[in-house]
Order: C-alpha cells, then sequence, then structure tokens
C-alpha cells in the first residue's frame, strides 16, 4: 500500500499523511505532544452520495468506476496545481507539465487547460484580494484538519472558496468547505465552490 507524507510546515513539525483510503495529519507541539486529525475531506466523504451515485456506480461497475476516480484525481490534482502556480505569481504554458495526485509529472490535456483558463477568466472577472493559498487548518474542538484551497476578499468580502473540477457538486463538498470555515479565526461571509471547467 502506498503512504505519501507530506511535510506542512517548514520545521516538518506538522505533515499530511495519504493512504490509500484515508487522510489524516499529524502536529507535534512544541512540548513534544503529538495529535493526529482526520481530514476534513476524508470525513465529509462519508457523507451518503446519494441515489445517483450509486446508479452511476452500478452503471460502471467497481473497477471502472475507480478508473474514472482516479483519472479525475489527477485531473483535479493537476488543475489545483495549475491554479496554485497562477495565484503565486507564474505563468503556465499549455505545453508545459504539472503533478498529478501522484506527484508525477505529466502533460496539460485540453480539459484541464480549459479548466486552469476558467479560473483565469473567473480572477479576472472577480478581481479577489488574496489572504491564504493552499492554508493547513486545525479544529481542535471536533478534531479534524484540511487544506483550504482559498482564502480572499472580493468587494470587501471575505470568501473562503474550494476549487471543484467534478461536473456536480456533491453534499460532501459543501460539508468540507463548511468544515473549513469552522477551522479558521477570520470572520467568513461568504463560501464558495469554485467548478472549474463548467459552465
Amino acid at each position: 500500500m502506498k503512504k505519501e507524507i507530506r511535510k506542512i510546515s517548514e520545521d516538518g513539525k506538522t505533515v499530511q499523511v495519504t493512504i490509500a483510503d484515508e487522510r489524516f495529519y499529524i502536529k507535534t507541539e512544541e512540548d513534544g505532544t503529538v495529535t493526529e486529525y482526520p481530514s476534513a475531506t476524508w470525513k465529509a466523504g462519508c457523507y451518503p452520495k446519494g441515489i445517483e451515485y450509486y446508479k452511476w456506480l452500478a452503471k460502471h461497475g467497481w473497477d471502472e468506476s475507480q478508473e474514472i476516480m482516479h483519472s479525475a484525481g489527477d485531473r483535479g490534482s493537476k488543475v489545483h496545481n495549475g491554479v496554485e502556480s497562477l495565484l503565486l505569481g507564474n505563468s503556465i504554458e499549455m505545453d508545459d507539465q504539472l503533478p498529478n495526485s501522484d506527484s508525477e509529472l505529466e502533460d496539460i490535456t485540453l480539459e484541464e487547460w480549459e479548466a486552469i483558463m476558467s479560473f483565469a477568466d473567473w480572477y479576472k472577472e472577480a478581481q479577489p484580494e488574496t489572504i491564504s493559498i493552499e492554508r493547513t487548518v486545525f479544529n481542535d474542538e471536533y478534531n479534524y484538519a484540511g487544506t483550504l484551497d482559498y482564502l480572499c476578499k472580493i468587494k470587501g468580502e471575505l470568501w473562503l472558496i474550494d476549487f471543484k473540477t467534478s461536473q456536480s457538486v456533491w453534499p460532501s463538498h459543501e460539508i468540507q468547505v463548511s468544515a473549513y470555515k469552522h477551522a479558521i479565526p477570520e470572520k467568513v461571509d461568504k463560501l464558495g465552490i469554485l467548478q472549474l471547467g463548467y459552465n
């Protein structure tokens, strides 16, 4: 089974651990106390997906559905990485490569390029003021953590925005972004799920 450990803090005292079916965060305090936090995304993913999901699963079967979801995960990772790069002030060309969900560089597909460009169009129109990008947050009261995609101000209001490349917005997506709201000290005015690549 593959395990990926990613340092969240420079000193390595906070890490994100991803295994086949779970993600969690481990934080080591100055006094040596170690706390594990389940991922908000993983916890939200346990919420029932609804009848449409199960119809889709029945239509494609287990093996094909897992392949489709892995492919969608790669697409999502590459688009997220592209958007993050743009937010950090870098430029992206269509023939560049971006890391997939396994952190391997891959060419950008036309669909992924369109998703990244849809973000660029939204950014130009909304003109957000960036507060945080890919910020790891912790909720000690309910014991969970996660990495929010984007915290910004738009027309004076504080928005917490999650980027999605899925065609549908599921209840688990709404739970995830709401969980992030309750894990930061700032008073968030609006929550948003920005579907990238869809009209």
